[in-house]
């Protein structure tokens, strides 16, 4: 978001947000400094086979096509 509450620059208080999350990574890294995670194995490791056909394998799954790809463009001679 820019500017949410008006367009000068005293509306959208970056620094606020910037020590605000920087201090929450800090007590979230102070109080869990030496809890280790349960480790879990993954739920797909025990399935050899891909996800996918070797046919399919080479598609793209989203091409990036711009909006304005197909867009006409008029021009007056």
């Amino acid at each position: 978001l820019l500017n949410p509450m008006g367009e000068d620059d005293d509306d959208f208080e970056v620094q606020y947000m910037i020590d605000r999350n920087t201090g929450t990574a800090f007590c979230i890294a102070d109080y869990s400094h030496n809890e280790i995670p349960e480790q879990k194995l993954d739920s797909f490791i025990i399935n050899d086979e891909p996800l996918y056909s070797e046919e399919t394998a080479g598609d793209s799954i989203h091409p990036l096509i711009g909006s304005a790809a197909r867009a006409t463009i008029i021009t007056k001679n």
